[in-house]
């Protein structure tokens, strides 16, 4: 399988604090808000996973209500790069969270190359602190699903040194994966990031980018998307409940974007499908499935000899469509 020897990965990558829900858990969280519960139930009722945005005040409440069971890197752009890295690809990542504790949660953090304010230093060199993420991952597994309840400080505010130290390097990035606008309030806000990736494009028109979805709160958000944002990208990937809040079919996304990668426990596909896809479907399949089956993050060598297979029961859903995109565009 021939991998780029370097990507972009970003914009979001953020602490995940994961907890396996019980009956128990559900009152813990009513007991902190109403609201949030309400939403929470709904998601576990139907088994569609969903995301919300949290306050400041209510972070610190689920913090201090709740022993979770797992720290972990996380965002889309945070779990792309740690299953990118595990393959040996040079991961060049934009986060606005900082700090030797935070980078550490990578598991090869010498592969993940990140900005200071001298240029890029490899993650376990990094001692800088600044952490403004916390995202609350609640693991249901009688659905299978996850109820993701995110604060950031500042969500998703371009990195100054990420955007300088980038740019005399690009020339030579053939990648870039990028995830997290769904969390974004404005149309302003998502504007900037459609301006940086439209600054990488001038700097080098042969580099291909991968947008990945997730659940949109803001309609402005997702006209301005599908107008803006999909044009200057080179591949789409969503799953069914990203696809339905879209005013976009699957195929007119694919005229605008170039490429759509559908991805769902049970369906994946390319649109428009070439001969390559089907090896890189194959090898993104690999990849998903060992993370489902484990709960870890796959080696080029422990993938050598895995059969993709459907894992009824994952060890944990968090990151699976993010590996899979992942591992996708990496190997197309």
């Amino acid at each position: 399988m021939r991998l780029p020897k370097s990507a972009i990965f970003a914009f979001n990558c953020n602490p995940d604090y994961i907890k396996i829900v019980s009956k128990n858990d559900l009152e813990t969280v009513k007991s902190a808000s109403k609201s949030l519960f309400y939403a929470m139930k709904d998601c576990f009722s139907t088994g569609a996973q969903r995301e919300v945005r949290i306050s400041r005040r209510l972070a610190k409440k689920l913090q201090n209500l709740f022993v979770f069971d797992k720290k972990t890197i996380g965002g889309q752009a945070g779990n792309a790069a740690q299953q990118a890295s595990l393959l040996g690809v040079t991961c060049f990542l934009h986060t606005t969270n900082f700090g030797s504790d935070f980078f550490l949660l990578f598991e090869k953090p010498s592969k993940i190359l990140v900005a200071s304010s001298s240029g890029f230093l490899p993650a376990d060199q990094f001692t800088f602190k600044r952490q403004s993420s916390a995202h609350f991952v609640f693991e249901y597994p009688k659905k299978n699903t996850r109820f993701i309840a995110s604060f950031d400080a500042a969500p998703l505010s371009l990195e100054r040194s990420f955007c300088k130290f980038i740019t005399p390097i690009i020339p030579d990035i053939p990648k870039a994966f990028v995830g997290g606008v769904h969390l974004l309030s404005s149309v302003s806000q998502l504007a900037a990031f459609v301006s940086e990736i439209k600054r990488w494009k001038k700097h080098n028109p042969e580099i291909e980018v991968f947008l990945e979805l997730g659940e949109f709160s803001n309609r402005k958000i997702i006209d301005f998307a599908e107008k803006k944002l999909f044009p200057c990208v080179d591949c789409v990937g969503l799953n069914e409940v990203e696809a339905k809040q879209l005013s976009l079919s699957v195929e007119e996304i694919s005229r605008l974007a170039g490429k759509v990668l559908f991805h769902s426990p049970k369906r994946q596909f390319v649109l428009p499908s070439s001969p390559s896809d089907q090896k890189a479907l194959l090898f993104a399949k690999k990849c998903a499935s060992f993370k489902a089956k484990t709960g870890r993050f796959a080696t080029l060598s422990e993938l050598s000899c895995f059969r993709p297979l459907f894992v009824k029961h994952p060890k944990m859903t968090v990151g699976l469509g993010d590996v899979f995109s992942s591992a996708y565009f990496l190997s197309s």
